[in-house]
């Protein structure tokens, strides 16, 4: 399949999962990134607004706060995001196409300043490659990467694939998560 097949089959796939199956997968999901290790020694995590019956990472904030780590989401700025530290739903707004961003106040973070990195998509394979909506946003952010922070993809079982059509620009991703299991994407990050 391309890449608009498999978006369409997997959005569609993901719109059709009842609001109470949703929020507890999304439960599972979470409660699998809290108790690993890089989430644990994170002290600033770059997230994102869920849409689109994504993984419902909003519920990070609280846990955030609570455990005193920054979290900070992305603003849409021309075509790069721009990560902002948010302390609760409040501070945040509808923005580009129709995602809830920060307020733009203050210098906006630097991808070298995260040590986590949670990153949203349509579909994900086992080697970190993701799919997204098409704009190409998180591969242009991901781009520079530093080798300390880790990067990992949040989705539902059945966005998983074993190999997804992949172009140049695209960034693979250290882990893949759902609420079955953890892959680790490479052997750098598989303790191989």
């Amino acid at each position: 399949m391309d890449k608009q097949a498999i978006r369409q089959a997997v959005l569609k796939q993901r719109q059709q999962l009842a609001p109470s199956d949703h929020a507890l997968l999304s439960c599972q999901v979470l409660d699998r990134l809290v108790v690993q290790d890089f989430f644990q020694s994170a002290q600033k995590i770059a997230s994102y607004s869920a849409i689109r019956q994504e993984v419902d990472a909003d519920l990070l904030l609280e846990q955030c706060q609570l455990a005193h780590r920054q979290i900070f989401l992305p603003r849409v700025v021309g075509d790069t995001l721009a990560f902002h530290a948010v302390a609760s739903r409040a501070e945040l707004v509808v923005g580009a196409f129709g995602v809830c961003e920060p307020l733009a106040c203050g210098e906006a973070a630097a991808l070298a300043d995260f040590d986590l990195v949670i990153v949203p998509g349509v579909a994900f394979d086992v080697n970190g490659y993701r799919l997204g909506y098409g704009k190409g946003f998180y591969d242009r952010f991901l781009a520079v990467k530093p080798e300390a922070t880790v990067t990992v993809g949040l989705c539902f079982d059945f966005q998983v694939f074993e190999r997804l059509p992949s172009e140049a620009h695209d960034q693979s991703l250290d882990y893949v998560l759902t609420e079955k299991r953890i892959i680790p994407c490479h052997m750098g990050v598989a303790g191989l």
